[in-house]
Parts: structure tokens; sequence; C-alpha cells
């Protein structure tokens, strides 16, 4: 482990890395939000590429921030709560790396927070819809949301 720490810089945390692969994320997702284990819980682990404060876009935007290589990708999501109800006003982060494969954290040839953005779900319909440019294939786009 402190061979990994002496590996970690503000773009790269090792430990944290070897702390999912481990399990240990998982184990504190279902410590923490669902009756210490016992329920089944939809929470999701936001893995070690989230950042906090990405930028709010807008229904129908992108969040292409600097060039990125490769054709459009247009997505339109739909929240629902567990009863299936349709969430109206939730905010929906999503994140994935370019083409290469890398987050802009780890590229600095790519903007910052690009490919990242908060969406929040329209009144009534509870969903939203934005534009980027295709995720790597060994890699893969998330996202939360918060009511």
């Amino acid at each position: 482990m402190v061979e990994l720490g002496k590996h970690t810089n503000e773009s790269h945390n090792e430990v944290v890395l070897l702390g999912g692969s481990l399990g240990f994320s998982s184990l504190v997702c279902l410590l923490n939000n669902g009756n210490n284990g016992q329920t089944e819980t939809t929470a999701n682990m936001l893995g070690p590429f989230w950042r906090l404060d990405s930028p709010r876009t807008e229904n129908g935007g992108t969040i292409v921030r600097s060039p990125t290589p490769g054709p459009a990708l247009f997505v339109t999501a739909l929240v629902k709560d567990d009863q299936g109800r349709v969430v109206p006003g939730a905010e929906v982060d999503v994140w994935h790396s370019s083409t290469e494969g890398f987050y802009e954290n780890q590229d600095p040839g790519q903007a910052d927070m690009n490919l990242r953005g908060k969406f929040t779900t329209t009144p009534g319909a509870g969903s939203v819809s934005g534009a980027s440019s295709p995720p790597a294939i060994r890699s893969r786009s998330m996202g939360r949301w918060v009511n």
C-alpha cells in the first residue's frame, strides 16, 4: 500500500483504484445505504473518476468542452424512482472518457471538465438529454442522480 501511495498524484489515486478492485467500495456502499448490508439498495459507487462540481448543462446541450475525436453521441435518459414513477428535477451527473480512453484529469490535451456535465430532469417528464463524443470501448459512461 505504501508503494502504491508513492504513485498517487492529483490526477491518479492508485490506492483508491486498489480499494475498488478489492471490494472495499462495494462494502462501504452496502453498509451505508442498505440497512447495514441487510437490504438491497440501488445506491451506486461513483468510481475513482467522478469529480465534484462538474458544470451544469442545459438539456439538449453538449458536455464536449474541447476538440474530441469521433462522431457525436446523443443520449436521452429517463429517471424513475423505485416505484417506477418519473423523477422531475433530479440532478443527473454524467462523465466519461475520451475516445483515447482517458478522462480529462488524466490528459493534459483535454479542457478541464471535458465530457462531464450535470443535467436536471424536466418537470413532468423526468428526462434529460445531451450530446458528447463516444467513450472509448474499454471505458464506460457513468452517472448518478440526486433528488
